[in-house]
């Protein structure tokens, strides 16, 4: 058995007569490894791969060791493997920043409620709070401004923007 590139458990399957991998990199990366004894072979180690959304099933897999040092090499080399599976690729400080402009566009997202909407945003309830602004220093006051928010009969997050002198929804349905 050995560890691949990319963090996958691999074997080389006599029955098949070819290389398989038996775990894949990213679920090994998630899963359990620890420490075995009790079974025939002492020490030993046992996987636990959880159920994920790829319809693969939780799995408990055991191995013994020949020996304490094998062991041990053994866990180390999963520990490796695990930051092998979730390595990120490095796209540049330019990226990086378009990337942020584009986190702040999604998460800023507002929608304007229309006079024939306004039904469905009528207060449960309604008060002041303070907004802090996005991607700003909370400790400092002037980030932070006062605002009239409410939650309406259909869930929505609603304010008045003084600025756009209009009311606003914020897409915060339960």
């Amino acid at each position: 058995m050995w560890l691949a590139g990319n963090g996958s458990l691999c074997y080389h399957s006599l029955k098949a007569d070819k290389q398989l991998i038996l775990i894949d990199g990213h679920h090994l990366a998630t899963a359990e490894v620890s420490l075995f004894s009790g079974g025939a072979y002492d020490p030993a180690i046992e996987i636990k791969v959880a159920a994920d959304q790829d319809a693969h099933e939780h799995e408990d897999l055991f191995f013994g060791c020949a020996s304490q040092g094998d062991y041990e090499a053994w866990i180390r080399a999963f520990e490796s493997a695990r930051y092998m599976a979730v390595k990120t690729m490095n796209l540049g400080h330019t990226m990086a920043g378009e990337l942020h402009k584009f986190r702040l566009a999604v998460k800023n997202r507002r929608i304007k409620v229309n006079e024939k909407d306004s039904g469905d945003h009528v207060p449960v309830f309604k008060s002041k709070l303070w907004k802090l602004k996005a991607d700003t220093d909370k400790a400092k006051e002037q980030n932070w401004f006062e605002r009239e928010m409410w939650i309406s009969q259909n869930g929505t997050l609603v304010y008045f923007s003084l600025k756009e002198d209009r009311q606003g929804a914020r897409l915060l349905h339960p």
